[in-house]
């Protein structure tokens, strides 16, 4: 029987979740643009850069991980990722160099990169649902934060961004020289989503810890490893694309307004389908939400990648919505349900690691390459293709799983 979860801890969480993804609106769609306009990177000193986020987090995720199962503090362990990643941002603001940007963006992968994870984990674990329909609705105000950011950013850059005052390099030539910004906003929000962190109530789930060793366990779940497979699969098909996609975007004519537009078409199915993620999962099961978001990802990437048309390149960013939900949404769900209350959190990190680390790590040091050799349209198309090759592997890596195994006590 499942807890209802308190009206403070859903305002906490909800603003958890929008703060600490809406510092990531600023960061995320305007980076690449940033290193290399701005900063006047290659697209394979870019690659490197944005590469450093998932190699240090594949590092870090399993300790933080461990931290939040063994103290059972998963809210506090939210708290210090979101302090730490208030200060990255920051100390990105000063850095001009390849050597500066390398090591910063480092720093800020070994706290950014394991928001989602340790989160989702927290989330789960307060609201005490298995990741249903509570979840959820605290869920979309990450994408509502997220999305509002994407969309007031650029507006606000045009209107009161004073180019000579900008934080950052602004080199000539650069579609956006007041871009600096970014780092500003990002920094302000992540350090509300620390305080709104810390806010959130401890309960029995959360403070549910786990015994030295007890990681072990997850070693021996077969289907927890076929489903870090898929995981590595689908993250390789879609991270290096995501981070190359507004240079994609430039290659058509477009810019940061341009960005921005296609970011309102990408969570316009994101905001409902997460905060109906409980009734989604009640009619498709996890393996369905996973194998919609994957299509959809390979479908998005494919057009994406062979289109030369402005107009539709925008409208098939629709379908990032789709593959939040199903694949970022629905695999953390999916890996609740195999592994016991007490290491939901190295539960989460292990996905982290393997999905968002090894296989995004490969997919940005390979989409960086891609558009030096190949075009900014590369990425995009071979993202498609390794999409649709996970989709047909579902049967085979994602097993139908029962409810998740609660601890006693």
């Amino acid at each position: 029987m499942t807890s209802t979860p308190s009206v403070r801890t859903s305002l906490s969480l909800s603003l958890v979740w929008g703060f600490g993804l809406g510092g990531l609106g600023f960061f995320l769609p305007f980076y690449t643009l940033y290193l290399t306009e701005n900063a006047g990177l290659s697209g394979t000193e870019a690659g490197l850069v944005v590469g450093l986020l998932p190699l240090m987090g594949m590092l870090m995720q399993p300790i933080w991980g461990q931290i939040a199962d063994r103290t059972g503090r998963r809210n506090r362990v939210v708290g210090v990722i979101c302090f730490g990643a208030s200060l990255c941002y920051a100390l990105l603001s000063l850095q001009e160099s390849l050597a500066g940007f390398v090591a910063v963006t480092a720093m800020l992968a070994v706290f950014l990169t394991s928001f989602g994870s340790m989160t989702m984990s927290a989330s789960i674990a307060a609201l005490d649902e298995g990741g249903s329909h509570g979840l959820g609705r605290v869920r979309v105000w990450g994408t509502l934060g997220y999305g509002l950011v994407v969309l007031a950013f650029p507006v606000a850059l045009s209107r009161f961004a004073d180019a000579a005052n900008a934080p950052g390099v602004a080199a000539a030539g650069s579609s956006e020289p007041a871009l600096g910004w970014m780092f500003v906003g990002g920094c302000a929000f992540a350090f509300v989503g620390a305080l709104a962190a810390l806010s959130v109530p401890q309960t029995r789930a959360t403070r549910v810890r786990a015994q030295a060793g007890d990681w072990r366990a997850l070693v021996r779940e077969p289907n927890l490893l076929r489903a870090l497979a898929f995981g590595l699969l689908a993250y390789m098909s879609m991270q290096g694309p995501m981070h190359m996609f507004p240079l994609l975007v430039r290659s058509h004519g477009g810019g940061v307004d341009e960005i921005a537009n296609m970011w309102v078409w990408m969570i316009a199915l994101e905001i409902p389908l997460v905060f109906l993620l409980g009734r989604s999962v009640e009619l498709l099961g996890q393996r369905g939400l996973v194998a919609i978001g994957i299509g959809a990802s390979a479908l998005r990437w494919t057009v994406s990648g062979f289109t030369d048309d402005m107009t539709v390149l925008t409208a098939v960013q629709i379908l990032h919505g789709v593959t939040v939900w199903g694949v970022m949404m629905g695999m953390p769900v999916y890996i609740d349900a195999l592994v016991p209350e007490r290491l939901r959190s190295t539960g989460q990190a292990a996905f982290g690691f393997v999905g968002a680390g090894v296989g995004s790590v490969v997919s940005n040091f390979a989409s960086g390459w891609l558009v030096d050799i190949g075009g900014a349209t590369a990425p995009a198309r071979v993202g498609g293709a390794l999409g649709l090759a996970a989709l047909l592997l579902i049967p085979l890596l994602l097993p139908r799983v029962p409810s998740r195994k609660r601890d006693a006590g």
